[in-house]
């Protein structure tokens, strides 16, 4: 018969502690290792939300001053013609007002005032008006002539009749002495101009920066896809989930154009109806990473 003690283990050996030792250090450091690695992953995640945020913050700040300048344009528009009363001797007056503010405001493409039935009084282009051309199917013109309130409408992008150039529209209602719908002031920002703006703005290879309407329409877009501008995008889920929750704020998606992964963060402004977003590619923020890592 084995005796109790015949059971026990053998001692452990100086090469058996060295080994056991051994493995506790390499898990360690992996361990480590890993930690490090995702601590770097999270950080840099963090970093490019704090980017992008500053980013539509800029952006936000950027477009309020440009859109409250150009109102400024139109109101005082609005007045002159509610002061002309129609008389087509202050037309020239205002015309070389019109002029001036545009020379002065390289973002202002065009300045027009139409009267109730979509033709042109006034603008602040030297060249003789187009009397054949007539604009009371423009949205802005539908807009003011069925609402009484004399408040700012930004439209949809449009193009110039006359050029082809795509231009941010801004406007208000002008009156009739008698309160009637006289017509309508119109600006329109050239879409260059945020382009310009846009590209001034280090948003690595695979970024993209937005401007919209709160109706999901496409204002303005980098990199610039000229088929995409004045798109209706209302079914994507920054309209239908993001927005509907928060005026600001982030979050990844894939998209469904190019199929690159992107971290994107939104701003709703508080005085317009425009919505800001900029978005960085994954592979841009992870770059630095992957290449540490692997």
């Amino acid at each position: 018969f084995l005796r109790p003690w015949q059971f026990m283990p053998p001692a452990a050996t100086p090469a058996r502690n060295v080994v056991v030792a051994l493995m506790v250090v390499s898990f360690s450091i992996l361990a480590l290792d890993g930690w490090r690695s995702w601590s770097a992953y999270r950080q840099n995640l963090t970093e490019a939300n704090i980017i992008l945020d500053n980013l539509t913050r800029l952006i936000a700040a950027q477009t309020e001053a440009t859109f409250e300048l150009t109102d400024t344009l139109i109101v005082t528009n609005v007045r002159n013609m509610e002061v002309a009363q129609n008389d087509p001797a202050n037309y020239q007056r205002i015309h070389e007002g019109m002029a001036v503010s545009v020379r002065n405001s390289p973002r202002v493409l065009l300045i027009s005032v139409f009267d109730a039935n979509g033709n042109w009084l006034v603008n602040s282009t030297d060249k003789p008006l187009d009397t054949r051309q007539n604009y009371s199917d423009r949205d802005y013109f539908r807009y003011h002539r069925d609402h009484a309130d004399k408040s700012l409408h930004i439209g949809p992008p449009v193009q110039r009749k006359t050029t082809g150039e795509w231009a941010v529209t801004l406007s208000r209602r002008w009156d009739n002495p008698d309160g009637s719908f006289g017509g309508v002031v119109v600006a329109g920002i050239t879409l260059e101009y945020f382009q310009s703006f846009f590209k001034t703005l280090n948003i690595g290879n695979e970024g993209v920066l937005g401007l919209f309407h709160t109706d999901g329409i496409v204002l303005a877009r980098l990199p610039l896809a000229s088929r995409r501008i004045g798109e209706n995008v209302s079914y994507g889920e920054l309209f239908t989930r993001y927005l509907k929750q928060s005026a600001q704020g982030g979050f990844r998606y894939t998209s469904r154009i190019d199929g690159y992964e992107r971290v994107l963060s939104y701003r709703r402004m508080s005085r317009y109806p425009v919505v800001i977003t900029a978005a960085f590619g994954l592979n841009d923020i992870l770059a630095t990473w992957r290449a540490d890592t692997l």
